[in-house]
């Protein structure tokens, strides 16, 4: 879904844009919400599984996404457009930092030891 929203955005964003229209997108990370009956509420161990996978260390809350939301609505980021902005505390940067350090751990015979 992720993928097409990007294309979709960038797509209407070259389009509009002759029109002095901006189209940026939002695509929000695990959030907490009422979701599948209020799993979150009956599952609190996995907020912490969650929340150990993101940069920020923890869940999104609504108001995150309606921040970023807000922000690209606003004046200050009338210069962007065809963004596609991903609201989730940074969870892929975790997972570049952690295959960063994979690659950099050797042995002392210089085998890579694979930790992912």
């Amino acid at each position: 879904m992720k993928g097409g929203l990007t294309t979709l955005t960038s797509y209407m964003a070259k389009e509009f844009s002759r029109r002095g229209i901006r189209v940026n997108s939002v695509a929000p990370g695990a959030t907490r919400a009422r979701i599948g009956d209020d799993a979150y509420d009956r599952y609190p161990e996995a907020i912490k599984q969650i929340a150990g996978m993101t940069a920020l260390g923890r869940l999104c809350e609504a108001d995150d996404v309606g921040d970023a939301i807000a922000a690209l609505l606003s004046d200050d980021f009338r210069w962007e457009t065809g963004q596609h902005i991903e609201a989730s505390g940074g969870p892929g940067c975790l997972q570049r930092a952690d295959a960063k350090e994979a690659r950099s751990l050797k042995s002392s015979r210089g085998d890579l030891l694979t930790t992912l």
